[in-house]
């Protein structure tokens, strides 16, 4: 695994920003791929050069537009639609620009710990439950691949490792990029990693055992107070991140609930975060 790609936007600002500071804190140096999803990306790239990059010197660091996608397939699938489902696509077709492994990351995946891309191994496969928001993509996908109901597939986490070959076979496989990326958007919930790993299964391509080790944890949903009857707590929350940053085991945090929504809450995170 040689290289990092992260796909942000202008409302990513502030996880990114903290982002940057863990790369250039723990991670080893390495080459860092950042798409911006923005029609307009001006703002964005002024605001990276100014607040972002000096925290990325020991890295080699490329920044690229999502016009820099747009040799591969016809604009016209996404040019309509949120920038939830373009990231995914970009994601995808990073690997028609590579010939190397790459760990897809969000905004959202923060560092607290050194760490080296080596440590970062793929999960284990768990079956999806009949009622999650990602069943029709993946009852869509196994479909289309001849695999079995009971197929198991890896979280749709990130940290996430993509091969490009593996990535461009699942799109030819298509008939075009196009055709691909045209079937892949008419999902109301698509899961690029959902077919990525169902792809991969059905070619025996994808070789690398999971494992539960605690070395990423993710915060979804926000922690809940039993006691009182389920009411969100944010205070909770913050001593859960809190004891998940000092876990020695835990090397990367994830942040995608109520925390990074509330702008209020954001200077308790930054000062847990082991940044400074």
């Amino acid at each position: 695994m040689q290289e990092v790609l992260i796909v942000t936007c202008d409302r990513d600002r502030w996880q990114f920003l903290l982002q940057c500071k863990s790369i250039g804190k723990f991670l080893e140096p390495t080459k860092v791929v950042v798409v911006i999803n923005e029609i307009k990306p001006q703002s964005w790239l002024e605001w990276f050069q100014e607040q972002c990059q000096q925290f990325l010197q020991k890295h080699h660091i490329t920044v690229l537009q999502r016009e820099y996608f747009f040799d591969l397939f016809d604009y016209f699938y996404i040019h309509t639609s949120g920038g939830w489902k373009t990231q995914q696509i970009f994601k995808m077709l990073y690997a028609y620009k590579t010939n190397e492994s790459y760990l897809v990351l969000d905004s959202k995946n923060w560092f607290v710990k050194p760490i080296k891309l080596s440590e970062i191994t793929p999960r284990q496969r768990r079956c999806i439950d009949q009622k999650s928001s990602w069943r029709e993509v993946f009852d869509a996908t196994i479909i289309r691949l001849n695999l079995p109901q009971e197929t198991a597939c890896r979280p749709i986490l990130t940290p996430y490792k993509f091969e490009p070959g593996i990535v461009k076979d699942l799109i030819l496989s298509f008939g075009s990029v196009t055709n691909f990326v045209s079937w892949f958007m008419k999902f109301k919930q698509p899961g690029e990693f959902i077919v990525y790993d169902l792809y991969a299964q059905s070619i025996d391509a994808e070789t690398e055992p999971g494992n539960d080790l605690i070395l990423s944890r993710n915060f979804w949903y926000g922690t809940f107070d039993s006691i009182h009857k389920q009411n969100y707590s944010t205070e909770l929350d913050l001593r859960q991140l809190e004891r998940t940053i000092n876990d020695p085991t835990v090397k990367i945090v994830g942040i995608a609930s109520r925390l990074v929504q509330d702008i209020a809450l954001r200077p308790q995170i930054e000062r847990l975060l082991p940044l400074n």
